[in-house]
């Protein structure tokens, strides 16, 4: 929280354990308020490929009601506006293969404890055509990567038109930012100094739009997904300028 303090006000927090109270607390007193990632306490992975995407299974749950209460019980003490910018329902639910069907299940669930915290969805990019956000999801979007330019690229634009266009009018986009870095990005190319270049790009289309809601970086932390992936913090002197002048101008 020491190194994002001033120019963030939401922090991704997956939960490892049911009481969530420490981290919480010291999200807030950080300066920001957490994005509570439900996705492992409500699914699970499964054995068998997606239809599309990712070669592997999210399903709910059959202990996701019982689990999502003893969350709450658990950790009823930070579960509020106060502590909680809103709930990641699930990852990319069309691209790991969840039923739609499973994911208005799981937002019936968190919307009826938390009416007024928004809950997000975010797909991936190849299955935007087919994205399904059910009611009582507040927040929607998609992720891109390896894109110089959203603010004017014909493709990226496109694909968050469908978005847009599978949405409800009472359902607010959140952009998701490049903020990473790794070898593949030199095809593009992208230099990690040409990061600060995607961020401002990406910030001129959120700023341009009235019913963008948030914009969340991915990601802070590297070797998330690949052990040479940079993530945010580990990108040149440049492109945190350019974080911190942005999250500046937010928060402003």
């Amino acid at each position: 929280m020491d190194e994002v303090a001033g120019f963030t006000n939401i922090a991704h927090l997956c939960p490892l354990d049911l009481d969530i109270t420490a981290q919480a607390e010291e999200i807030v007193d950080g300066g920001s308020r957490a994005f509570v990632d439900l996705t492992l306490l409500l699914f699970e992975a499964v054995p068998g490929e997606a239809p599309v995407g990712s070669g592997s299974q999210l399903r709910l749950r059959a202990d996701a009601t019982t689990l999502f209460e003893a969350f709450v019980e658990a950790s009823n003490p930070v579960l509020d506006g106060e502590h909680v910018a809103a709930f990641y329902l699930i990852d990319e639910p069309i691209w790991n293969g969840t039923p739609p069907q499973e994911v208005a299940t799981a937002a019936a669930l968190v919307d009826d404890a938390f009416p007024e915290i928004p809950i997000t969805v975010i797909e991936a990019y190849p299955v935007v055509d087919d994205a399904v956000f059910p009611e009582g999801v507040d927040w929607v979007g998609f992720d891109r990567y390896l894109v110089p330019d959203p603010s004017t690229d014909p493709t990226y634009l496109a694909e968050l038109e469908t978005v847009r266009a599978r949405a409800t009018d009472d359902q607010d986009l959140v952009i998701i930012m490049d903020a990473q870095w790794f070898s593949l990005y030199d095809k593009v190319p992208l230099s990690e100094e040409d990061m600060a270049d995607v961020a401002r790009n990406t910030y001129e289309l959120a700023a341009s739009r009235d019913d963008v809601v948030a914009i969340i970086g991915y990601t802070w932390p590297g070797g998330l997904d690949v052990p040479e992936q940079l993530g945010a913090r580990s990108l040149p002197e440049g492109v945190q300028t350019a974080y911190r002048e942005i999250g500046q101008a937010i928060l402003d």
